[in-house]
């Protein structure tokens, strides 16, 4: 048996640097073919992510105005990505019933103030619009309230203690001018996540 039989054909080892840059290239290619698709994916998590949170904020209200029987108030700031989660408390009423000063009621809504829930969207993240239909009862909250609780510009949404809420609808948008609505039920206090949108299909 020869030498060349025994041991077989000798072996390639390793790759040349042409066959590198080749592989290089393609997957550059695959790279860029790939990565709208994937940062489309990527930002549209992020904002159905930002719907949740709200989303979840709003289960949270619901539950905390039942178990304490004290309206719950979540603010939205359009144009910003603030909102607040506060309790509703009737404050003028200790004033009527004799219980407190004036003083005393200002201090007491400074500190209301002070700890008024201030949380933030995720960055890139901001509200376009806060929505809420303001019915009598909405109204009569309004009224009973201290200057500064509710504030008809923001469109407070108010959230009772027997589990219904306003009728409300909030809009996000993020960097890449795509957009989401979370709407809420006031009826059954549900709130529900569209599918994203762009600007064309906001309503007008």
């Amino acid at each position: 048996m020869s030498n060349n039989t025994r041991h077989g054909a000798p072996h390639r080892q390793g790759f040349t640097l042409l066959e590198i840059s080749l592989v290089i290239a393609i997957l550059l290619v695959v790279a860029a073919t790939a990565w709208p698709a994937l940062r489309t994916a990527f930002e549209t998590r992020r904002l159905k992510a930002a719907a949740d949170q709200m989303r979840t904020e709003f289960g949270a209200a619901r539950v905390e105005a039942m178990s304490s029987g004290v309206q719950q108030i979540v603010r939205c700031d359009p144009g910003q990505r603030s909102y607040a989660v506060r309790r509703a408390e009737d404050l003028d009423a200790y004033v009527e019933a004799g219980s407190v000063a004036d003083e005393e009621l200002l201090m007491l809504a400074e500190l209301e103030d002070d700890q008024s829930g201030a949380k933030q969207l995720p960055e890139g993240m901001t509200f376009v619009a806060s929505n809420a239909l303001v019915d009598s009862r909405a109204a009569s909250v309004a009224a009973g309230m201290v200057s500064g609780t509710v504030d008809p510009e923001f469109q407070d949404i108010l959230f009772y203690p027997d589990g219904t809420t306003s009728t409300a609808e909030v809009t996000i948008k993020n960097e890449r001018g795509k957009y989401i609505t979370i709407q809420l039920r006031g009826l059954t206090g549900v709130a529900r996540v569209t599918d994203w949108f762009t600007a064309e299909e906001l309503p007008q």
